[in-house]
């Protein structure tokens, strides 16, 4: 089994956090966004309190850390765009895995029709790193900045992520000329508020339509890897032990972690034949 771990943390200086959630959940795979704290900070504190290395990603500059539990010929970087970083896992006796790790736009920069354009090249660039690897066995994760139900997650010519697992397995869809690949987007289990909160990101503002509570930190998987999902283990995280992360109105708590809930999730690869 693969576990990872997404945070948004906002910039905050909450390394203690991150490394207790790491060790508490068992963590392979750490993704953070909007990072001010740097690799080789992160990497010391992860190895001095666990009895597995963590392992640095490629020294480049980029949005996105991505630090893990194996070593680097075991991982090759695909791509690094403004937004969008892919990593070719490619493990001892399993099937290999392409993850993309994703910081969308704002939407207080970016438009809901600018955000649905700018898809369509996010797209590209999935296309791009699937055929370079020659699998689709691909799963994004992150901060999307939209919703599942937004266009630009659910349009054909965007993400195309859809809630049903049977209909993803279909494996596309025929829109106009052109057929569109699946994603299944297991996030729609997450919203309303049976879990004691009912998203992963909470924003209050004074217009007529207010959603409160939003999921913009999702994961997508294509349908190759529907089955390998462990949709039980797909968690919004509130806690790290003792600590909450909400506040006494049951909001994130910028004050003790991020104004994003962590994400976390595993996979149980697929053995070679």
């Amino acid at each position: 089994m693969i576990t990872f771990l997404f945070w948004n943390i906002n910039k905050k200086p909450i390394l203690n956090l991150i490394v207790q959630l790491v060790n508490e959940h068992n963590v392979d795979v750490l993704i953070l966004a909007e990072s001010n704290i740097n690799d080789r900070e992160i990497l010391i504190e992860l190895n001095n309190s666990l009895k597995i290395v963590f392992y640095p990603d490629i020294p480049i500059p980029k949005r996105l850390q991505i630090l893990t539990r194996y070593p680097s010929k075991f991982i090759t970087p695909i791509s690094d765009s403004p937004y969008i970083s892919f990593r070719h896992f490619r493990l001892p006796l399993y099937e290999p895995i392409l993850l993309g790790a994703i910081h969308l736009p704002s939407k207080l920069y970016h438009s809901e029709s600018e955000q649905v354009i700018d898809c369509t090249a996010y797209t590209s660039e999935i296309k791009r790193a699937e055929n370079n690897v020659g699998h689709t066995r691909t799963i994004l994760v992150g901060d999307f900045n939209m919703n599942p139900f937004e266009q630009g997650i659910v349009a054909a010519a965007g993400f195309h992520a859809i809630s049903d697992k049977e209909i993803t397995k279909r494996g596309c869809r025929h829109v106009g000329e052109q057929d569109y690949r699946f994603f299944y987007n297991p996030m729609w289990r997450h919203f309303g508020d049976r879990q004691g909160f009912a998203g992963t990101y909470y924003y209050d503002k004074g217009t007529q339509i207010n959603y409160y509570w939003h999921i913009f930190d999702q994961i997508l998987v294509r349908p190759e890897l529907l089955e390998e999902l462990i949709i039980d283990e797909l968690k919004i995280l509130s806690q790290v032990g003792s600590i909450s992360l909400l506040n006494s109105y049951g909001k994130p708590d910028s004050s003790v972690g991020s104004d994003h809930l962590p994400l976390l999730f595993s996979i149980e690869p697929e053995r070679r034949i």
